[in-house]
């Protein structure tokens, strides 16, 4: 899920989906699991201020919850638990950046490679993607001095962190 400013109302709405969504996926199967990863955008510039204090709390608001941004953070790997997938998406807060377009395809890659770290089984699978922006596209990284193309492998760190976002 994007998590950058302008999808503060829908983040409000994940948070309540959980148990809605896989009650609707069990009239379709019967096994069922759900999980949860969030993007905002390379965390270099010109897609995110570097100014420290706008590091912290990229948001315009000062007392508003709002987190550092990150490229790709794995939240929550497939579970049956609709009740820890909506404690989980509860615990997300909203960031921000600079540009337009968001990271979510460094976050599609990174959750189709790492089978391990998501807990995906051989069966057919769902990943939903959702955002309101447009999203960065191949060269687009050479904004921010990054020419080697995405190598397709997984790259998340012990805290299910993208950690390679500032190469690829």
């Amino acid at each position: 899920m994007d998590l950058s400013y302008s999808m503060k109302d829908d983040l409000e709405n994940i948070k309540q989906l959980g148990s809605d969504l896989m009650a609707a996926l069990r009239e379709v199967t019967t096994s069922v699991k759900i999980g949860f990863g969030a993007f905002v955008d390379k965390t270099v510039l010109p897609y995110v201020n570097m100014v420290p204090s706008k590091q912290k709390h990229p948001c315009q608001i000062p007392k508003e919850n709002c987190q550092p941004a990150f490229s790709y953070r794995h939240v929550l790997a497939l579970t049956e638990n609709a009740s820890e997938f909506e404690s989980r998406v509860g615990q997300q807060h909203i960031s921000a950046n600079l540009d337009d377009a968001e990271g979510g395809f460094d976050a599609l890659m990174q959750a189709a490679v790492c089978k391990e770290q998501i807990g995906w089984r051989n069966v057919t699978s769902l990943l939903v993607f959702t955002s309101d922006g447009t999203f960065h596209t191949a060269g687009d990284g050479k904004l921010a001095g990054i020419h080697m193309p995405n190598d397709g492998r997984c790259h998340l760190d012990a805290n299910g962190v993208y950690s390679k976002s500032h190469l690829y």
